[in-house]
């Protein structure tokens, strides 16, 4: 599976149960790449630390929004996501500061745009592809003058 997911955003679902738990692992076109199955909480652990060892771009988990079963799941995922979102804030902050802006931190189009194109130079140079994956990962939810503006502060932020 390395190969499949590497350098990919890559986001976890799970249906959040009292014992047996069931997620999947897709990348951002929705792609189902692997269900698994585990035993909470014999197992979480162990899915986590595979969840963590994945070579890809980055991973958001996800779940059901009823029930408490899910709350150990949130508190383990809690402090290492808090972590990585202040170290990508830092990031931004210094080579890229407009951004945030336009795109929240926990956005999933931010997340894809970084994975795919690294850097506002590499997004401004590929700007038709940053503008179609855009539109394609937000579900078209993304109004076309904010996708305009993330664009002109890539090239700002390039020069």
């Amino acid at each position: 599976m390395g190969q499949r997911v590497e350098g990919k955003a890559l986001v976890f679902a799970v249906d959040v149960a009292k014992v047996e738990q069931y997620g999947v692992l897709m990348d951002s076109e929705r792609e189902v790449m692997v269900t698994v199955k585990w035993a909470h909480s014999a197992e979480t652990a162990a899915l986590l630390e595979r969840l963590r060892d994945l070579p890809c771009g980055s991973l958001t988990a996800v779940m059901e929004s009823i029930g408490v079963y899910g709350d150990t799941l949130y508190r383990l995922y809690q402090k290492q996501h808090q972590q990585q979102q202040n170290r990508l804030e830092a990031a931004l902050a210094r080579h890229w500061p407009e951004l945030t802006g336009y795109l929240a931190l926990d956005s999933v189009t931010l997340e894809d745009l970084l994975v795919s194109f690294g850097s506002p130079a590499a997004l401004s140079a590929q700007a038709e592809e940053g503008r179609e994956r855009m539109r394609r990962v937000s579900l078209g939810q993304l109004a076309a003058e904010k996708i305009e503006a993330v664009l002109e502060s890539a090239v700002s932020a390039a020069a």
